[in-house]
């Protein structure tokens, strides 16, 4: 596999702008994803008739084949499945993973730190999923996975887990991005170095 596409969008100049340099960096993330999961066989689909033979629609006067691409959340569960430990420990261990852990997330400018059911938030809301405060929509890290990974007693899928989740943040941060939710810069500048680490763990192998 090759790197070539993730390697000159990380050259680009955007060191002026968290949410610049977040947003190419999710390019490069998301271009390791696709290339990471293909490789582990995490690929678009034939729909097939009973007879085996690829089922069609019609597209103006052409037949063209019905497919069934894969999930996005496949392709991030199966590029994650192939990070090395290092590279997952590293991760975790940066301390943007513990600023999120404790963040209360905003809404139009204002901290948000329980919905209408009293469960108290943390992480980042995913804004572009949350129409009314009171029932939000967040991507929190576990708090006991949290405190067994500060005492060095995460279980491997446990890590796994976490690694999951951080993934899942970083994914909200990128939807508020593209709304250009107030808050983006912040969350954005946070979020970018944990980015980057992901980026440069799947380089490893891709």
């Amino acid at each position: 596999m090759t790197t070539s596409t993730a390697d000159r969008l990380l050259a680009l100049d955007t060191s002026a702008d968290p949410v610049t340099a977040y947003l190419v960096a999710w390019i490069a993330f998301e271009h390791l994803v696709k290339v990471t999961a293909r490789e582990a066989g995490v690929r678009t689909t034939f729909a097939l008739r009973r007879n085996g033979t690829v089922q069609t629609r019609t597209v103006g006067h052409m037949k063209m084949p019905i497919v069934t691409p894969p999930r996005p959340e496949s392709e991030v569960e199966a590029a994650l499945a192939r990070l090395s430990e290092a590279s997952k420990d590293a991760l975790l261990a940066h301390p943007a993973v513990r600023t999120f852990a404790l963040r209360v997330p905003r809404f139009r400018g204002r901290p948000l730190p329980h919905d209408a059911r009293g469960q108290r938030l943390s992480g980042v809301l995913d804004v572009a999923l949350t129409p009314d405060a009171r029932y939000p929509v967040w991507r929190p890290l576990d708090s006991a996975l949290i405190r067994a990974l500060d005492q060095g007693a995460l279980t491997s899928e446990q890590r796994d887990t976490l690694v999951a989740q951080v993934v899942a943040l970083l994914t909200a941060i990128r939807h508020n991005l593209l709304i250009d939710e107030e808050d983006g810069p912040t969350i954005a500048a946070h979020g970018l170095p944990l980015l980057q680490l992901l980026v440069d763990g799947l380089k490893e192998v891709a």
